[in-house]
Parts: C-alpha cells; structure tokens; sequence
C-alpha cells in the first residue's frame, strides 16, 4: 500500500499543476485526502510490517502519520478559503507543494533508515519553500532563501551525525545504517563518535522539530507562509523533526552514552523554554507569537523526553495533543488575518466587538495552547511536573515553571490585547469581520478533540501510548 501511496503523491501533485480550473484542483486535492486517510488505515491494520525494504509501520510512525492525515484535510479546506481570490497558476503551486510535503512527511516518518530519513527531510525542504514563498513579494523571497539556506545548513550538520554513525561500521561485513542494523554494532561503537553523531543530529534536525538553535528558521517560515499552512507545519512538519531526532534516541537507549543522550534532550527542550519565554515577550505579529509558542511547546516534549519515566508518557501525550490545539489557533488567526489585513498586534483590538463568535474561539484556542485547564495540554504538563518531583529534578522544575508564567502572561496579555482593546469607532468602521461558521466549526471540532484529553482517554488510545512510551 505504502508503493501505491507514493504513486498517488506524484501522480496527484503532477495533476495539480497541469489543472486549469479550481474544481478540478479540489477534485485532485480530495482524491488524494482520502487516499492518504486510507494509507492511514492500512498503516494500522499492518502494525509493525516491514515494506519495501526502508519503511516499518511501527507504532510511532503510524501515531504521527495519523496526526498529519487528520490535520492535513483542515488545513486543505482552510487554504480553500484563504486563497480564493488567487490566480490559478497560483493556486495549484500551493496545491502541488502541499501534497509533495505530505509525502515527504510520511516517509520521514515511516523511514527505517538514517540515510532515508535524512533524504526526505532534505526533501520537505523545498517543498515547504513553496509555500513560504506562496505571497511573492520580497519579503517572502527574503524569508524563502532564508529557509532554504539555514535548512539546509541544518540537514548538512545532520549529515555530519551520519557520517560519523558511518565511522563506527568500518571493517564491519555487511553493516548498514538502518536502524536495527546499527542497534546491533552499538557494543563495538567508539563512545566519543556516538555522542558526536547525536549532538550533530540534534543540532541539525532542530531546524524542522523548532527547537533549540535553529528554532528561528521555522518561526519564519510559520510567519511568510499561508496560516493554513502555518498550521500544517506547526504540528506535521514538528513532529517530522521530532521522529528524526527520535529514532536516534531510541537507537541510542542500551548504549553507554544514553545519560549522555538524555541530558542533551533536557538541555535543548529547557533552552527552548527559556528562548520561548524570552522571545514571546519581544513579539508584535500574532503568528509569530503563536509561532514561539510552538518552541514553547515542543521543548516541552523534549524535557519530558530528557527527565524519563511519566515523562515520556507526558512527551507522547503532548505531541498528540498539540498537534489539534494549535492547528486551530493559526487556523483561527488566518480569520483574524483577513479581518484586519494585517497580523501586527498594534493595529488590532476589539474583536469581541467585530466579531463575537471568532472572538470565543480565539479565547478558547488560547486557554488550550496555553495548558490552562481544561486544556488537554494541562494533563501532560501536570504528568511532566509529577515526573520532575518524581526525579528530584528542582533546577529544571523551577526553570520550567517560571518560563510557563512568563508565555502565559506574554500570550495572554497580547490575545487579550486582540479581543478585549477598545479601538475608536472612525478605526473600527474600517474593519469588516471575516465570518465563516464552516471554518469555525472545523475549528470547534479540533479544539474539542484536544478538551477531551483532560476528561478521558480511551483504553486503547492510554495502551498505545503506554507500548510507545516503554520503548523509549
């Protein structure tokens, strides 16, 4: 199925540059919607199979593939609407580049290969140029090569990881640089060249996980792109990042450098924090904002990942629940876009008044971004800071929890700012509300998926995450 997948990603993408009117595109668009939700579906059905010869359906592969199925059709329908006024040439680079990222996506996700996985990394990289570029004017031209540029530094370092995970299978008959080929010369590996491969890792594929250093590139990219967009690489392409630096993390976990592993992953996610906490105070564009946040949240992951135990529980559960919380965020800020024209929060305010039921959302969007209760995100936190009582870990608790004050007064105080600042009346006459209650439901779905985590977690769903969470 994962063949036929594929072919369906070029043949789809390929259609959509040669489409010459929108219905046509939104017909290639949905056939290839719902021929990646059924890729999904046969994923779990062969749970654990090995297929052509680079990909495994293992379960956190086909967690993350899953997420990006699901918040890839709301982000479709959200770019319908945000876009309708634009040429069709326009239209259908959009289209083309979106179904090519969503391929490359899933076979970084299902890859079971180093070398693999950095391919197609490399590859969500010019496809997602595409769409950073999607405004055409210079600033967006600017923030394109910017990404280009700093992405590809970022997956040269990456490669320098590879290189020396290559270093350790010299004189080895038969070794590769598959995953379970190399967990098995773990044992003749040089400790120093380890601990090299995964700083290397670390540093590069921080580009697409959004993290500490090359956190900024991918700020950027969530600001020049479309916000429908911004809401696919916000979540999808982060977890892309993630599962790479995942697989080497879990490669490394009966290794003599493990503690050494888990210390770097503390490191990054808490400099993460603090980069968020700092940065979010600094912040006058709402993307942006909401952009650190998705720092904010990810170092998260990567502290729960650092800490151990509940915290990779706490990780998992994170990762799953952000991924709906803040598609609908920036999906709720593309109507706030078109509202005020502009995205900079010194031209924007009484929005309650403009418009009473996107102002709701918003508000919602940001209690649940923000883990305030009853965000799902406030259950993996709470698991989190249970596991660094658990550990003793004070210094990172303390730094933890002081940085989540300063985001939230930061995110609270400038979306309030948004809904709640009276503008005069000759400011307010010239704004006209974006009103769509289609996009607003879509919207309400995907933030009541992410409530719902607070009050109940199916039995099979607190299963999977239980079998993840014990092999890492």
């Amino acid at each position: 199925m994962l063949l036929y997948y594929f072919i369906l990603c070029l043949a789809t993408a390929l259609l959509s540059l040669w489409s010459r009117n929108r219905k046509t595109s939104y017909v290639i668009g949905g056939v290839f919607l719902a021929g990646q939700l059924w890729a999904v579906i046969d994923a779990f059905r062969h749970l654990n199979l090995h297929v052509l010869d680079f990909f495994v359906y293992d379960g956190l592969a086909v967690l993350f593939f899953a997420l990006m199925a699901i918040i890839a059709v709301p982000s479709y329908i959200h770019s319908i609407f945000y876009s309708p006024d634009s040429n069709q040439h326009k239209w259908n680079l959009l289209q083309f580049s979106f179904i090519l990222l969503s391929g490359c996506l899933t076979g970084a996700y299902l890859s079971n290969h180093m070398v693999v996985t950095w391919i197609f990394v490399e590859a969500s990289t010019l496809a997602s140029a595409i769409l950073v570029y999607h405004k055409r004017n210079q600033r967006s031209l600017e923030a394109t090569w910017k990404y280009i540029f700093v992405c590809s530094l970022g997956i040269a370092i990456a490669y320098f990881g590879i290189l020396f995970m290559s270093i350790m299978l010299r004189g080895i008959p038969e070794a590769n640089l598959s995953y379970p080929g190399l967990a098995l010369q773990l044992g003749l590996a040089n400790p120093l060249y380890l601990k090299l491969a995964f700083i290397f890792m670390l540093v590069g594929y921080s580009c697409k996980a959004e993290v500490f250093p090359l956190f900024s590139i991918g700020v950027d990219a969530n600001q020049m792109a479309p916000t429908s967009i911004s809401g696919f690489f916000s979540t999808a392409m982060t977890n892309m990042g993630l599962i790479a630096i995942l697989r080497i993390y879990q490669l490394l976990e009966q290794s003599s450098v493990f503690d050494f592993v888990k210390m770097a992953m503390l490191l990054t996610g808490l400099l993460s924090l603090v980069t968020a906490a700092l940065y979010t105070q600094r912040s006058h564009h709402y993307k942006r904002l909401m952009a650190y946040s998705t720092v904010e949240n990810m170092g998260i992951v990567f502290i729960g990942l650092g800490i151990g135990g509940l915290g990779y529980y706490a990780a998992i559960l994170h990762v799953i629940v952000h991924s709906f919380v803040k598609s609908a965020a920036f999906f709720q800020l593309g109507m706030v876009g078109r509202t005020y024209h502009s995205y900079s929060i010194l031209k924007s305010g009484s929005y309650g008044k403009l418009y009473p039921w996107g102002a709701t959302i918003l508000f919602i969007c940001t209690i649940a971004v923000l883990a305030l209760p009853p965000s799902g995100l406030f259950i993996s936190e709470l698991m989190l800071l249970k596991a660094m009582i658990a550990t003793q870990s004070w210094w990172t608790l303390s730094i933890t929890t002081l940085s989540l004050c300063f985001v939230l007064y930061a995110i609270g105080n400038k979306i309030g700012f948004l809904i709640f600042n009276p503008l005069p009346e000759h400011r307010l006459a010239r704004y006209t509300p974006y009103k769509n209650k289609f996009l607003l439901s879509i919207q309400m779905i995907l933030l009541l998926i992410g409530f719902s985590f607070c009050f109940y977690q199916a039995p099979w769903l607190q299963s999977w995450i239980t079998a993840l969470a014990a092999h890492l």
